[in-house]
């Protein structure tokens, strides 16, 4: 790995090299206000920008400051031949530790070869502390011009940066693998059966004495299309089916989902679908009752839906006509 040449070096870099110089001359330690000034004269640098000459030196371990005191962190003065790859080298493992790595990715694209790798500047993170000017400034990247969107990654840098590209390709965006996701929905499924017979009971003890008890029953054994779960009485006198209840049940936050299909039967029967939305901490709680929505949906899509928010979570999607060409 080579060193960078003083030509190579940006207007930045030379002055953390002369600020080095300055702490070697005066045995390695000065006062933090003598330092600036003295790199000021040097190289007619504004306070902020010699302030900033300081500021890298000190992230990257190679100088110290206690009270007003700047010093070397170690007495290495080789260093000094090798201060601007030790300096890259030590901006970058800290942009790395810094920075989110999902957007470093992001912003990286590479040459048709793959021998040239480029990032897009502005889409780098870090900005607001002045990661990406730095990191240009101290060689890790290269720009054409001052106007230059996309730098390319200097070669020495690339095994680097590319381990980093392939731990965000490989990381998993959910983290949920087929048989978490078959486990999940295995639950959900033993919930909302849960759930059903609870209801079910409910609406037996609702009913009680009815003639046609045992024709209050679950439906989604039987027909898992009917767009509602439980068939049964609106009241103790009427001998026909008319109260069809579809459940929902939560454990924390009040959310379900209502697939098209229910939503259509909902329409379709108005005031006789109920939507049964029960609270699963609650079940064995003595006279509880779930809340109990009648035609749900004039309630959602027609009424104001005061008190939920309604949104779509899927979309079906049918071609008019077949364009192979789009």
């Amino acid at each position: 790995m080579s060193a960078v040449s003083a030509t190579d070096m940006s207007i930045e870099a030379r002055r953390c090299h002369q600020l080095f110089a300055i702490l070697i001359d005066n045995g390695g330690a000065v006062p933090r206000d003598r330092a600036l000034k003295g790199l000021q004269s040097l190289t007619g640098g504004t306070h902020d920008t010699t302030t900033r000459t300081l500021e890298i030196l000190q992230i990257t371990g190679v100088v110290e400051i206690e009270g007003d005191i700047v010093r070397l962190a170690k007495d290495d003065r080789s260093i000094k031949e090798n201060l601007a790859l030790v300096l890259a080298n030590e901006l970058v493992a800290r942009f790395l530790d810094d920075a989110d790595h999902d957007q470093i990715a992001a912003a990286f694209q590479s040459n048709a070869a793959g021998a040239d790798f480029w990032v897009d500047s502005m889409r780098l993170p870090g900005h607001s502390r002045r990661w990406p000017i730095t990191l240009l400034n101290h060689g890790v990247f290269e720009r054409e011009s001052v106007a230059s969107r996309l730098w390319r990654l200097a070669p020495r840098f690339q095994s680097l940066f590319l381990g980093i590209l392939k731990a965000a390709n490989f990381k998993t965006r959910k983290g949920l693998t087929p048989d978490e996701l078959s486990a999940r929905l295995r639950r959900q499924e033993e919930l909302g059966k849960e759930a059903e017979e609870w209801v079910l009971a409910f609406e037996k003890r609702r009913l009680a004495g009815h003639a046609l008890i045992e024709n209050v029953r679950r439906l989604s054994e039987e027909d898992v299309g009917a767009g509602y779960d439980i068939i049964s009485f609106s009241t103790a006198q009427v001998l026909g089916h008319d109260y069809f209840i579809e459940v929902k049940s939560y454990a924390t936050d009040l959310e379900f989902y209502w697939s098209d299909n229910e939503v259509m039967v909902s329409k379709e029967l108005g005031e006789r679908y109920k939507l049964y939305l029960v609270d699963r901490t609650r079940l064995n709680e003595d006279g509880y009752i779930p809340m109990i929505i009648s035609g749900p949906y004039s309630h959602f899509f027609e009424g104001d839906g005061r008190g939920w928010n309604v949104e779509p979570s899927s979309y079906r999607i049918t071609a008019i006509r077949l364009n192979r060409e789009i």
